[in-house]
């Protein structure tokens, strides 16, 4: 399995990220998020990133962790749209079939009473990730929205890794 430090400091990684990591990367708004973005900068580190991660965190106002000692910045909708314009991001948009397999995910989610479009985003994260056999960038904060009730739904399970 992959670690954080060895995804961003071996040349030719690539990675999923969710709607939280994509927040934090985007805005450089940890130490580790600012990592992989200076990764991605440096053509080190490419992204696939889920078109409904981009909506969820262009509407994100914080990094909605309640401990977060950081300022957060107004417009990260801009810093998020700039990030994923970038030579090395890759935006996959949500196609029909991926549509009703997110959907599937997100019922069982919703079963467990973990609800949100934050999850809805994560579920198509997981998709992607699972289907391209790379590691899944997210936060601690988002943990919730993987729990093992959805990750038992897959047939390969990411390695989530935390920015």
């Amino acid at each position: 399995m992959t670690t954080l430090n060895e995804l961003l400091t071996t040349s030719g990684q690539s990675a999923t990220v969710d709607s939280f990591a994509l927040y934090r990367i985007a805005t450089s708004h940890s130490p580790e998020g600012d990592a992989a973005r200076r990764a991605v900068l440096d053509g080190a580190l490419s992204l696939s990133v889920s078109a409904v991660a981009v909506s969820t965190a262009a509407a994100m106002k914080t990094c909605w962790d309640e401990d977060c000692p950081e300022r957060h910045r107004l417009g990260s909708e801009t810093q998020v749209r700039a990030f994923c314009e970038l030579p090395g991001v890759r935006v996959v948009p949500l196609e029909l079939t991926d549509g009703v397999a997110t959907g599937r995910l997100y019922a069982v989610s919703s079963g467990a009473r973990i609800e949100g479009v934050e999850v809805l985003s994560s579920c198509h994260s997981l998709l992607i990730a699972e289907e391209a056999g790379q590691p899944l960038l997210t936060s601690g904060r988002a943990r919730y929205c993987y729990g093992d009730q959805l990750l038992d739904r897959l047939d390969r399970r990411p390695a989530l890794l935390e920015v």
